[in-house]
């Protein structure tokens, strides 16, 4: 009985743990100043080798089946609601950015996990199951970084292209303009 108890520790543990790294740092994002969210970044350009990766690794017969919780915390990246309206293409291209860096950030912080297998006074998993665990996750939160990148570049064509159809739109359409 008293593995039994263990183990249900062990899994609230868990479930306070990951929610607290995936759940609570989705919103901790939103605090942060806008201007790292700007898609000119560094960090958010397109790279010469990401077209070819992604079309080796099939993003596009994969990426609408993983989960999107984006509507919990005020947009939806699930699907494109309008391609004509800017405001909404502007604020889908920033959710990308901010959706990027933080599945990077949460996948990074996974490793934290490790810290189970050191302070449980007697641990469930050998410590390789922790790696292991930690190690998935950032794989997950990589493949959610993947849609990310591999979105905004066809959401910028999509902007270009209403902006060129009606450039009154240009005096409108700042980045910052979620």
């Amino acid at each position: 009985m008293e593995q039994f108890y263990l183990v249900l520790e062990f899994a609230g543990l868990n479930l306070v743990f990951w929610t607290v790294i995936n759940g609570g740092f989705g919103l901790v994002m939103r605090l942060l100043p806008r201007s790292l969210f700007d898609y000119r970044r560094r960090l958010y350009k397109e790279h010469p080798f990401e077209k070819s990766l992604y079309k080796k690794i099939k993003v596009a017969g994969w990426k609408d089946r993983m989960p999107e919780w984006g509507h919990r915390i005020g947009f939806s990246k699930q699907t494109l609601a309008s391609t004509s309206d800017i405001h909404y293409i502007n604020r889908f291209i920033y959710e990308t950015c901010i959706a990027e860096l933080g599945h990077l950030i949460m996948g990074v912080l996974g490793y934290t996990y490790l810290l189970l297998a050191y302070l449980l006074p007697a641990p469930l998993l050998p410590v390789y199951m922790y790696v292991l665990i930690s190690t998935l996750h950032l794989v997950f939160q990589m493949m959610l970084v993947i849609i990310q990148r591999y979105n905004r570049p066809r959401l910028l064509k999509l902007r270009n292209r209403v902006l060129a159809v009606a450039p009154g739109l240009r005096y409108q359409a700042l980045p910052d303009d979620p």
